[in-house]
């Protein structure tokens, strides 16, 4: 029993979380009647409640919305639960007229449904599709407290060399002579000189021999001889000892690769539909215009990526282009209830394709639990693409009320092939709007003989490209001939030719 309670408890919770409230107040009087004091403060309630759903009314469909909404009111007020009307408190006026004043806080969502049940939710939302471009990962969250992976890179270098060279040079010479004479005097000598340098030793040697004598009648002879030989070794070895050691160790990282299975989209695309928003099929776009490619926020927020995708979007119909990510982290079992642990982060911006006006953008945080590692991730992901829903669907269906409202900006540029566009033309296109039904607000920004650019706002139900077409061909036939390109809120009249810069 205890079990369920708590399941309730948390699940209100979630809906809580998840719900855009909002709040309105509301104010009633009735005559004050002495004998009926209990009738009297029901009644001056009850007119304080009624009015405090009107206020609510207006606030979601619109000032113009009670004309429709008038003949529901009684009803739309009874399925509105007194529990989220607080009084807060009554005095007289000096009409003798009690006057009670409320609170009214209630889930925006909730109120849509009690207006779409009674055919009053704004028509627009489902003719303002949607495309998403969004991918999930999941996986371990990064700590580095945690190596999954540790290795040693082992490096050792023991190689031995060995070189050696050896050379030899010999060289000789031998010269003799010798005379006779009656009388000499003389002297005679012999000498050698060796070195050697080989593999035993090195060194060097001389040895040398002399005689002299006088005798008369004598005769003398003299001989030499030189010889000399060389020689070169040389040797020369070493020997390595290199080692060296180095340790990795890879922490635990997310998850870099998208999920097939996204849970947070699908997700996205149940809550879209308690708003009547319509998404487009993301598949197909990604497969086209990405390659089907996965595709983090922070790439998507590129320059390039995203002036590419807004565009793409606009071909594709869209009204809005939405781009984010979700990540769903694996904290492990809880060694307290046994179950899976998971977090996860929704990260998101929405533009408006003809401007590429950014709408809103938010990150957004969830846990949840769950039997299997599965079950904790679809959880989480559940609650973050209600999260997101809650954000950007009272944004989407707030701009399409205004829009109805006050009508949307459009900006008008006359341009000409051959780059001369004259004041004349820029003062007919002013005359052109300005007999336009639906043009509000008209206003020159460029006028200067290259370029005519006028920005109005429109509100109409009528397409804008056929009430311009009516009212040129009304004051000008050179502007009602012009090449006419339409590019979200952009209208482009080219003179003269269909490229104009």
């Amino acid at each position: 029993m205890k079990k369920a309670i708590l399941t309730l408890l948390c699940l209100l919770t979630v809906q809580v979380s998840n719900a855009e409230i909002i709040k309105v107040n509301g104010e009633g009087a009735t005559p004050i009647i002495k004998k009926d004091l209990n009738g009297t403060r029901n009644q001056a309630y009850n007119n304080a409640k009624t009015d405090a759903v009107i206020a609510l009314i207006k606030r979601i469909n619109g000032p113009q919305a009670m004309n429709e909404a008038s003949q529901y009111l009684n009803e739309i007020v009874k399925q509105v639960d007194s529990n989220y009307v607080l009084n807060r408190g009554s005095s007289t006026n000096s009409n003798n007229e009690l006057v009670t004043q409320v609170s009214l806080e209630i889930d925006d969502q909730e109120f849509r449904s009690i207006l779409n049940d009674l055919g009053l939710a704004k028509k627009n939302s489902r003719t303002s599709p949607i495309m998403i471009v969004m991918d999930e990962y999941f996986g371990v969250p990064k700590d580095n407290s945690k190596p999954v992976k540790e290795f040693t890179s082992y490096f050792s270098d023991r190689s031995y060399s060995y070189d050696e060279d050896a050379s030899y040079k010999a060289s000789e010479s031998a010269k003799a002579s010798a005379s006779d004479s009656y009388s000499s005097k003389g002297r005679s000598s012999a000498a050698a000189g060796y070195a050697y340098d080989n593999y035993y030793g090195a060194g060097v040697g001389v040895a040398a021999r002399s005689s002299s004598h006088n005798n008369s009648g004598k005769s003398a002879s003299s001989s030499s001889y030189n010889a000399s030989e060389s020689g070169k070794y040389s040797q020369s070895e070493s020997q390595k000892d290199i080692q060296s050691f180095v340790k990795y160790v890879e922490y635990q990282t997310p998850s870099t690769k998208a999920e097939r299975n996204n849970q947070t989209l699908n997700s996205i695309a149940g809550a879209a539909s308690r708003y009547d928003l319509r998404l487009l099929d993301s598949d197909r776009f990604r497969s086209q215009y990405l390659n089907g490619r996965s595709m983090t926020i922070q790439q998507l927020m590129s320059d390039v990526e995203l002036n590419k995708l807004v565009i793409a979007a606009r071909k594709e119909k869209a009204d809005w282009f939405m781009a984010g990510s979700s990540y769903i982290y694996d904290r492990g079992r809880s060694s307290a209830t046994g179950q899976f642990v998971c977090d996860g982060a929704v990260s998101f911006k929405i533009y408006s394709v003809d401007d590429s006006t950014l709408m809103g953008g938010e990150t957004r945080t969830e846990s949840s639990t769950g039997a299997t590692t599965d079950s904790c991730r679809t959880n989480v992901a559940k609650k973050l693409g209600e999260l997101a829903v809650s954000q950007i669907g009272p944004q989407i269906l707030g701009y399409a009320k205004n829009r109805s409202m006050y009508g949307k900006e459009i900006t008008i540029f006359v341009k000409s092939a051959s780059g001369i566009v004259t004041s004349r033309l820029g003062d007919d296109l002013y005359i052109a709007l300005d007999e336009m039904d639906g043009a509000e607000n008209i206003d020159i920004r460029t006028q200067d003989g290259k370029l005519v650019e006028m920005t109005m706002t429109y509100k109409s139900e009528k397409p804008i490209s056929a009430e311009l077409a009516k009212a040129l061909r009304k004051v000008s036939p050179t502007l009602s001939s012009a090449e006419r390109l339409l590019a979200g809120n952009t209208i482009t009249l080219c003179i003269g030719g269909t490229q104009c810069t």
